[in-house]
């Protein structure tokens, strides 16, 4: 029979301490078992502060919201006594040294109303916040359909997890999702040396603790949504990196930096990315946007930068761009140009719009086919490589550069 979204299972019944000194790992896991069992739709857990020395086990759930009563990150950054914790509020205390909450092989599922907080001074601080992700195929027998997880939601979560570079190869982790589809976060706030990491593979070689990740299932990782406002901060690497992502769209976002020269999204592997759309504010990077593979189909028209440090976009070489909007509004700190100097990189069939940056000097990117939209400069302020050929619109009219044909 499956679960029914109306009815509440209270955490409390299992025997849920919250008082921030005993170790709720076993009362947590029971009172998600004895929900599924009693075929509740939600779990509420109650306010205060919940110390879990063994992770949380939510994997192969589906059609179940997992709630705390409420949350936010101002009670995240430090090590609040159970004496003076807001009575108002649930926080996760994560000392497992792995994974605090795993949501493998799960679909449908709901987290939402409650912080997580990992400290450098816990005994075994954990490494990754939430992990999202496909395990194998017919990982339980007859709940093979778990093998495609999608569908997940992750709203008003706020996670404060101190720097651990040790952890991974992107040090401590907010969210860390392999292949889960349909993934939407909403509100909240996500800060680690990496807030999210997105990726159809399991590039970090992580080990669930329950099952048995990102095997035996076909890779996807696509139709996911950030939204609501949600805000990410990096200490040490990237607020978002993707991997072989298809559609995505991140609007009302927040990204900014939790140290210099940090980078804010980074395409790091594949020739897949594409259709993403980022409609957000970013702050204090070393560059917005870095990527080390092609792109298709990229939309940055909405994205703002406040005191941006280098170009918004760092193109790696020989990288190419298709099909994309590119362009950014600057707002506070030097005038940045929009694209780094390149080195034999192509941006193809775009719509590239300085708006309010800086102009462009760039001779190792080749421009093909695209339109450049420049008010407030002077085609001498455009620069690409030798052999581009693109519509220029700036203050000195319409050009028809390197041989494009004007009728």
């Amino acid at each position: 029979m499956p679960q029914s979204s109306s009815v509440v299972y209270d955490a409390k019944n299992a025997g849920l301490h919250a008082d921030g000194k005993t170790d709720d790992s076993e009362t947590i896991n029971r009172a998600i078992d004895n929900a599924i069992a009693g075929n509740f739709g939600s779990i509420q857990l109650p306010c205060g502060q919940i110390m879990v020395n063994k992770p949380i086990n939510l994997t192969n759930r589906s059609n179940l919201t997992f709630r705390g009563c409420a949350a936010n990150l101002a009670y995240g950054a430090g090590d609040m006594p159970p004496s003076t914790f807001p009575t108002n509020m649930t926080q996760l205390l994560c000392n497992t040294g792995t994974v605090c909450l795993d949501t493998t092989g799960s679909s449908d599922l709901i987290l939402e109303k409650f912080a997580i907080r990992v400290a450098k001074t816990y005994s075994k601080p954990s490494t990754i916040g939430i992990l999202f992700g496909r395990d194998i195929a017919n990982g339980e027998k007859s709940r093979g359909q778990f093998c495609y997880a999608q569908f997940d939601r992750i709203q008003d979560v706020f996670i404060y997890m101190d720097s651990n570079p040790a952890a991974s190869i992107r040090g401590s982790i907010g969210i860390y999702n392999v292949g889960a589809e349909h993934f939407t976060i909403s509100g909240g706030k996500i800060v680690a040396d990496q807030a999210v990491e997105f990726a159809d593979t399991n590039i970090l070689n992580l080990k669930s603790p329950y099952q048995q990740l990102a095997t035996g299932c076909p890779a996807s990782m696509t139709a996911i949504e950030i939204n609501g406002s949600a805000s990410f901060q990096s200490w040490k690497f990237f607020a978002i990196e993707f991997n072989n992502v298809q559609t995505l769209t991140a609007d009302r976002c927040h990204m900014i930096a939790g140290a210099p020269g940090t980078i804010a999204v980074n395409f790091n592997s594949g020739n897949d990315n594409g259709n993403i759309r980022l409609a957000c504010q970013i702050e204090h990077y070393k560059s917005a946007i870095n990527t080390n593979v092609n792109i298709d189909h990229l939309d940055i028209s909405g994205l703002m930068v406040v005191y941006p440090e280098n170009p918004i976009i760092g193109l790696n070489t020989n990288v190419t761009i298709t099909s994309s909007r590119l362009g950014a509004r600057q707002v506070h700190g030097t005038p940045q140009p929009l694209l780094s100097r390149g080195a034999n990189d192509t941006i193809s069939g775009c719509h590239i719009d300085l708006g309010t940056l800086a102009g462009i000097d760039s001779p190792g990117i080749k421009v093909l086919g695209s339109i450049v939209f420049a008010p407030g400069h002077h085609d001498r302020d455009i620069k690409f490589a030798d052999g581009s050929h693109y519509l220029l619109l700036d203050d000195t009219g319409i050009s028809a550069v390197g041989g494009l044909v004007q009728q």
